[in-house]
């Protein structure tokens, strides 16, 4: 059993599709209801859906007959919709994640969906919806009005890597992360002043972030890998947070995490917002 919990917007997005469904809870039910939630990258997909979607509520959907419940939803839902949903959660696991996101359900509705759902949303821009919504984005972050937010009780120690903990760090990234960000881990190696920060549980490391360390540009955030974990006990904050902090205190007034994941973590945690991509909104 996948242990996961649902992002805000998923929550709404359930809400919706059990509000506009006409039985029980079908696929389509879900893409339309993401569009619904308007924000963050589901207020793109809105956008590049405006036009169409009043008919595409109001037209009758076909729907099974067969339903089964679900614990997520309060409404029982399609087998078609089961199996998009364990899609979702096995996209969520691919990424080593623990919230389900907006991402991995329409890259899951996408990957399976029928070709009476495709002729239904026919006149939709996919291609431009699966970028606004399925692949990582770019997020900014103003500093200028940012305030270090507070941790009581935590027991993770967040502390500057120094020139010695190379080794331990560049393990600790290879044995849990992968090969991908071990180059951008060394370029913060070998800055005088290191921009990575590493989270201790007692001698344990068990995470760390970083910035200027991507490709060697500046202000790029990122990037930044907590055990799973610990992924529930706020160490990941506490790392952003100190990184965030460190830069304000350069005098740096905007900073770009790059190809963010958890969007909406990032959105409530420090004020982020989602760079717009222009290519979605340009005319054909």
């Amino acid at each position: 059993m996948v242990t996961y919990f649902l992002t805000n917007k998923v929550k709404s997005l359930i809400s919706n599709a059990e509000s506009i469904c006409e039985g029980p809870v079908e696929p389509v039910d879900l893409f339309l209801g993401a569009a619904l939630v308007r924000k963050g990258t589901l207020l793109e997909m809105y956008l590049l859906m405006e036009e169409e979607i009043h008919d595409l509520l109001v037209l009758k959907r076909a729907k099974e007959e067969v339903s089964v419940p679900h614990k997520d939803f309060s409404r029982s839902i399609s087998r078609r919709t089961e199996q998009v949903w364990n899609r979702a959660l096995e996209i969520m696991h691919n990424y080593n994640q623990l919230y389900l996101n907006e991402g991995h359900i329409i890259k899951a509705f996408y990957q399976s969906w029928s070709e009476e759902e495709q002729q239904f949303l026919k006149a939709l821009p996919h291609e431009k919806i699966k970028a606004a919504v399925t692949t990582a984005r770019d997020l900014l972050v103003s500093l200028n009005t940012y305030t270090k937010k507070v941790f009581s009780g935590q027991q993770a120690v967040i502390k500057r890597a120094e020139k010695e903990d190379e080794p331990a760090v560049m393990k600790f990234v290879e044995e849990n992360f992968g090969g991908s960000w071990t180059e951008s881990i060394l370029n913060g190696f070998r800055q005088k002043e290191i921009p990575v920060f590493l989270a201790w549980e007692g001698s344990k490391l068990i995470g760390f972030s970083s910035y200027d360390v991507y490709r060697s540009q500046k202000g790029i955030y990122g990037p930044m890998g907590v055990l799973k974990t610990e992924r529930n006990n706020r160490v990941g904050s506490q790392l952003l947070h100190q990184a965030l902090q460190d830069m304000k205190e350069k005098n740096y007034a905007y900073i770009v995490l790059g190809e963010a994941g958890p969007i909406e973590y990032y959105e409530k945690e420090c004020g982020a917002v989602i760079i717009p991509l222009k290519s979605i909104f340009n005319e054909d």
